[in-house]
């Protein structure tokens, strides 16, 4: 302006009454600009703004930096880059009410939830209608646990947001909870305090797979009630039963509130019975009667429940060893009784009620007319754990005897799914593809003489006599006519059934097959089989998955569980 001045006074151009003002103007200014003082107040305050406002556009600019790598790195995923990007601005801009809404999304996926509840608490302070501040706080205290709260802040959001498109957001997320709240009222409610109940134990566990897919409750919440609910609904298929052995511990590691030392290891007892671990579950019972016995009143109905469980198992598995001691002694029917005795009190125990009702049908197979108790007994171990290998075995050795070829092999097959590596199945295996291949023209030599197959050479001649003196023709020679057909049949299947199984080769066709010849060794043929030790007819001593020993101490081979 000075410098302008300047120029038009030495223009000329002005009026003659004006030139002596315009003089005294320049003189004034020149005499100013050549003060030390001159500009420090008007120049000065201009600059200062300059300054500021350049700082403020520079601050600016960074801001919309971080912000902008923040929600790149949350479009990818990174949520741990985006909460520094976005930590890193709101240290440049604290009340930046967006870049706190943006920090508190990043840290709930971080599973952050009380940092992420500052931030919402933060922003509903600085702006009050806004409403991703209360949808956030609301899911923070939900996944904290605080479902009461989340429902109250919702309400305060409802009340302080007018935004018809905002508000019907916060009811639908408040109608969601309220859906959640009664889900978890009906878990509580189906889950009983010393686990009784299978049917309720299913629902629960249903609606707690609905809540994990869901997402809905914390994972140190729904644990508990998972756990409860697989041990109630007494479900081990699936691996569930691993994972109720997996929840049983991480629980023991962080209780969940209001649960008491005692009710915490009788789910870990309930939890090592359901996989078949009796020893770990007798060992956790005997230490809540240790704890109840300084602490009597200690979660009194769960306490009695242990000892009752704790009662049960120790009188199944004495009953148990009993009916071994039986049938290794061969005292079927004894071993039997000791068996449905020990049944009585293994209710608390699938896996063992499945190997006592499967050592019932070797027992009952051993004993003559009791064939089709020992095949309910057999389905009965199945129904009790559908993935015990032997009691497919058995039940297939049990069809195999009734002629049902079919249906034997089949079951041996699923026992080979189950447990690849079985004692003596291979064998059965072989006989079943057999018989099945052969199928219904196929003859039961050995159930026309009233034996099994893996019978010894002497007992087929005795039974054959046997046979003969009951029903040789000249024995019913003067008996009624059907009675005399029906005997001159029996004596011929008897005879035709002898005949086959009297001889080594053709006991072994009849079973196996005949063999194939193996091309891969000078000298001509050989049998593809390995030869075995053996007895009678080269059949292995132990054959039968119903009689198994051990050839060293005389101890009952792995049959027992």
């Amino acid at each position: 302006e000075l410098a302008a001045l300047r120029a038009g006074g030495a223009g000329g151009g002005a009026a003659p009454d004006e030139a002596g003002a315009q003089e005294s103007m320049s003189k004034e200014a020149s005499a100013g600009s050549n003060s030390p003082f001159a500009g420090m107040f008007g120049d000065a305050r201009a600059l200062r703004e300059r300054h500021r406002a350049a700082k403020e556009r520079r601050l600016a600019e960074e801001v919309s930096r971080l912000r902008e790598a923040g929600n790149m790195s949350h479009r990818d995923g990174d949520y741990m880059a985006a909460e520094e990007h976005y930590s890193a601005a709101l240290h440049l801009a604290p009340s930046n009410v967006q870049l706190l809404l943006n920090r508190s999304a990043a840290r709930l996926m971080l599973e952050e939830y009380k940092e992420a509840l500052e931030d919402c608490e933060k922003a509903r302070g600085l702006q009050p209608e806004a409403t991703k501040a209360y949808l956030r706080g609301a899911k923070c205290k939900q996944l904290l646990g605080d479902l009461e709260g989340a429902e109250e802040l919702l309400r305060l959001g409802l009340g302080a947001v007018t935004g018809a498109t905002d508000r019907d957001e916060l009811e639908a997320q408040r109608r969601g909870l309220v859906m959640v709240s009664r889900m978890l009222a009906e878990i509580s409610q189906c889950l009983h305090p010393v686990l009784e109940g299978p049917t309720e134990g299913r629902r629960a566990l249903r609606l707690c797979d609905e809540l994990e897919r869901q997402k809905q409750v914390p994972m140190w919440r729904l644990r508990p009630l998972r756990l409860r609910a697989i041990l109630q609904a007494r479900d081990s298929s699936n691996g569930l039963g691993d994972e109720a052995q997996r929840l049983a511990n991480e629980v023991l590691q962080q209780p969940p509130p209001g649960a008491s030392r005692v009710e915490l290891l009788f789910w870990k007892a309930s939890a090592y019975l359901l996989v078949g671990d009796r020893s770990t579950a007798k060992a956790t019972l005997r230490e809540i009667a240790t704890i109840t016995a300084d602490t009597p009143d200690d979660r009194r109905p769960v306490s009695v429940a242990a000892a009752a469980l704790l009662s049960r198992l120790v009188e199944a598995d004495a009953a148990k060893d009993r009916g071994n001691v039986f049938f290794k002694d061969r005292r079927w029917e004894d071993a039997v009784e000791c068996y449905e005795e020990a049944l009585r009190s293994s209710r608390d125990s699938d896996d063992l009620s499945a190997v006592l009702h499967t050592n019932i049908a070797a027992a009952l197979r051993k004993v003559e007319q009791r064939e089709g108790d020992a095949l309910r007994h057999a389905g009965r171990a199945i129904e009790a754990n559908p993935r015990y290998a032997k009691a497919y075995f058995r039940r297939g050795v049990l069809h195999y005897d009734a002629g049902r070829w079919r249906q034997s092999l089949d079951d041996f097959q699923r026992a080979r799914e189950l447990e690849p590596k079985l004692q003596g199945l291979d064998q059965w295996l072989h006989r079943g593809r057999h018989a099945a291949r052969e199928g219904n023209e196929r003859k039961n030599h050995y159930k026309a003489l009233g034996l099994q197959c893996e019978c010894e050479a002497d007992e087929i001649k005795r039974r054959f006599r046997l046979l003969a003196r009951e029903c040789h023709p000249d024995k019913v020679r003067d008996a009624p006519a059907n009675e005399r057909a029906a005997a001159e049949a029996r004596f011929k299947a008897a005879n035709e059934a002898h005949e086959v199984l009297s001889n080594e080769k053709t006991r072994k066709e009849y079973d196996f097959g005949a063999p194939e010849p193996d091309y891969g060794h000078f000298g001509g043929f050989r049998h593809s089989h390995r030869p075995q030790r053996s007895r009678g007819f080269g059949f292995p001593r132990r054959s039968s998955p119903f009689d198994y020993y051990d050839d060293d101490d005389d101890e009952v081979y792995n049959f027992f569980g």
